[in-house]
């Protein structure tokens, strides 16, 4: 019996962190910090509208002609399409594809190293800032 409740004690657990889990996209609030919202525009989630981490690109035949590249965080993706029975998040069609876009994963490295420093920055600032009042 014991082990039978840790066992659902387990299982509420995997299921809270699944829930309430981050999206593994970055924040959009802190990355705005210190970029324009037109430099991010190109690099939302098209799941979680946050930065997309990991990004990958919708390539799927059924909206190919779409204006828009269809961008997704790999994380959102993955559990997206496992929450879905794989169907895409655009049109909900079966056989999602896309690809591991270097290009953007790259820029959304860079934005995170930013927001980084950023928040190092302020971090020191307010040090700075307590020391000056003694």
């Amino acid at each position: 019996m014991l082990s039978l409740n840790v066992e659902r004690d387990d299982k509420k657990l995997e299921n809270k962190k699944e829930t309430f889990s981050s999206s593994g996209c970055y924040n959009k609030d802190w990355v705005l910090l210190t970029n324009k919202p037109q430099k991010l525009s190109t690099l939302v989630c098209c799941i979680c509208k946050q930065i997309a981490n990991n990004a990958v690109e919708l390539h799927c035949d059924e909206h190919e002609n779409a204006e828009q590249v269809h961008l997704v965080g790999e994380e959102c993706l993955q559990m997206y399409l496992k929450q879905n029975n794989d169907k895409c998040p655009i049109q909900q069609h079966d056989h999602c594809e896309f690809s591991k876009s270097k290009t953007l994963r790259q820029q959304g490295q860079k934005q995170e190293k930013k927001k980084n420093m950023k928040t190092n920055q302020i971090g020191v600032q307010k040090v700075n800032a307590i020391i000056k009042e003694k």
